[in-house]
């Protein structure tokens, strides 16, 4: 038998404990980030963040995301925060994070995790793709369990599995329509329901700062704390400070800094927050540390900033 149906025929059970799997898995995890990010057609298009797969998760920070994130348990225990509401995840839990709602994922064990985050692209849409994913962002069911039997885990698994394959040749355009049918299977689970040894292909350094990235923008008004962020995926936070120090030249500590200002500057010229509002929402807490950093990087108070854009 080869390998691919091997790997499509065990079950949860036989795959929470397959070596095998586990390989694929990190195979088909980084073939998915190198092609599968932009998922194009006329009625609906993605942008996929990440792709992941994580045999041994443990706890992440509270935090939330601007994007959909939809897991799913291959094996293992633990509990999912939602919006302060503690859901149990165990073997064939698939839950649905939504944009800008606070979640943790917490495990003493460690669970096999399986997880993509992604975001329709409204523009390049058609308007019925549209309303479904508006829909998804109020969506009340968010936590299903027992479905290893339905379609969207079956999509996961197969895309996976051919994702990664060692066959000399893969099908770029089938992977492709593969993963874009799954983020549209979404849509129906959560709306409608109501030993080989492979050497695994680490995550290449560009998704991890990717990654890093938008759980910093995401989370701007949150403490920000290097060994936190790194937590969340899986690294030290001696590697992360060298991802912000090789890719972008500047610290973890200076970049967030950075984002803070960006963000402050938007909501100066944006809407009546006051400058006490502004300091809170970007993380500053007081309006004396705002009005300090931010004098430093613009030479202008936020007043005077705010003052300069309105009169223009």
């Amino acid at each position: 038998m080869s390998l691919d149906l091997t790997v499509i025929l065990l079950s949860d059970q036989d795959m929470g404990g397959s070596f095998m799997f586990k390989q694929v898995c990190r195979e088909g995890e980084a073939y998915l980030n190198r092609y599968a990010r932009e998922l194009m057609n006329d009625e609906a298009s993605f942008q996929v963040y990440y792709w992941g797969a994580n045999p041994n998760h443990h706890d992440n920070p509270l935090h939330r995301h601007s994007f959909f994130e939809v897991c799913y348990i291959v094996d293992g225990e633990g509990m999912y925060v939602d919006d302060g509401e503690e859901h149990p995840l165990k073997r064939g839990t698939l839950f649905l994070s939504r944009p800008g709602v606070i979640h943790q994922i917490r495990s003493q064990t460690g669970l096999f995790i399986l997880f993509v985050a992604f975001d329709l692209l409204s523009s390049k849409s058609g308007e019925t793709c549209r309303n479904h994913f508006l829909r998804l962002r109020e969506a009340e069911r968010m936590i299903l369990s027992h479905v290893e039997e339905i379609s969207a885990v079956h999509l996961w698994k197969a895309l996976l599995t051919e994702a990664g394959s060692r066959h000399p040749i893969k099908n770029e355009a089938m992977i492709k329509s593969m993963a874009h049918s799954l983020l549209l299977s979404f849509l129906t689970a959560f709306l409608e329901h109501g030993d080989m040894q492979m050497s695994p292909i680490p995550q290449s350094s560009s998704i991890l700062l990717q990654r890093a990235q938008l759980f910093i923008r995401d989370n701007l008004s949150s403490p920000l704390n290097l060994n936190d962020v790194a937590n969340d995926l899986h690294i030290s936070g001696r590697h992360l400070a060298r991802l912000f120090s090789r890719e972008l030249g500047c610290t973890f500590s200076q970049f967030i800094r950075r984002e803070r200002i960006k963000a402050a500057t938007r909501l100066l010229t944006a809407g009546d927050h006051t400058i006490k509002e502004i300091a809170e929402m970007t993380g500053f807490g007081s309006v004396h540390y705002f009005t300090r950093v931010f004098s430093q990087e613009t030479r202008v108070t936020p007043a005077q900033y705010r003052r300069r854009y309105m009169g223009k």
